[in-house]
């Protein structure tokens, strides 16, 4: 079981390599565990041939923890279209890695229609716990600006509204910055919701096309001007006892140093903010 002083980084982090090379990668970085995308790494594998047993090998030899599988994207209100969404993995695919990989957390995105009300969105997002608890996972819902669901606060009520044990918040420090928000925001957090956390910095400046910056230029942990030490503090402060996990999606810097170097950069970022905050 991973904690504070842990580190994760997503697959998505590192371009989805494929299965062995995130294996790789995460050692080299000093990560503990990973989060994956299963359409990018747990499909091809079985695509490949590898039973699920020799998938789970390739991390437990490794010693690396797959923390969460990333993500669940449920529907909330009517004029319901069926999936995908975005390019998230199929359910079962997701549902199939947790199980195989020993995953405890599944991240949940909400998405549709502009009339939706944040009681449909416990009611979607209670659905959603419903059936992660089937396998007794988690489930962490994702908020941010430009979604259903669009700040810490909002996120927390959706989640204590859906009267579910194993519903929590996912906090992206992107989302949560380009939201207004910062440390202060995150003390207000009621007790235990907050289960997981995403790592990543951001410019002074808001980028002008903040979508494509969202999905290709974020920061490396402390080049930016998020007030990272001072968020991990406030975690700290009301007991999330959830790892840190790096999500950084910049494509300067895969092509500047590659998988492997990327994440030895990325875990060496995070560490010092770990530091700076006062643990690690």
């Amino acid at each position: 079981m991973l904690g504070p002083d842990d580190l994760v980084v997503t697959g998505s982090s590192l371009g989805n390599p494929p299965l062995p090379n995130l294996v790789e990668a995460a050692v080299a970085g000093g990560f503990a565990g990973v989060s994956i995308w299963p359409v990018h790494s747990y499909g091809p594998a079985r695509a490949a041939g590898m039973t699920p047993a020799e998938v789970r090998a390739r991390f437990d030899d490794a010693g690396i923890v797959v923390h969460d599988v990333d993500a669940l994207v449920a529907w909330v209100g009517a004029e319901y279209p069926g999936p995908p969404y975005f390019e998230e993995s199929p359910a079962a695919m997701l549902f199939e890695a947790a199980e195989v990989l020993g995953a405890r957390f599944i991240n949940v995105l909400l998405t549709g229609g502009p009339a939706a009300t944040l009681d449909d969105c416990a009611d979607a997002f209670a659905r959603a716990c419903d059936r992660a608890a089937e396998q007794g996972l988690t489930a962490t819902l994702e908020f941010s600006s430009r979604r259903l669901v669009p700040n810490l606060a909002s996120a927390c009520a959706v989640a204590l509204g859906t009267g579910r044990p194993n519903a929590g918040v996912t906090l992206d420090t992107w989302h949560h910055h380009w939201g207004g928000a910062g440390a202060a925001d995150v003390l207000a957090a009621p007790p235990g919701v907050i289960r997981s956390v995403q790592v990543n910095d951001a410019p002074a400046e808001e980028p002008d096309d903040l979508a494509w910056a969202t999905r290709h230029h974020r920061l490396v942990p402390g080049a930016g001007a998020i007030d990272l030490p001072g968020i991990v503090g406030a975690l700290r402060a009301i007991g999330c006892d959830a790892p840190l996990t790096v999500e950084v999606f910049d494509d300067g810097l895969l092509a500047r140093h590659g998988v492997i170097g990327a994440a030895r950069v990325l875990g060496d970022a995070a560490r010092a903010v770990l530091t700076r905050a006062g643990g690690g």
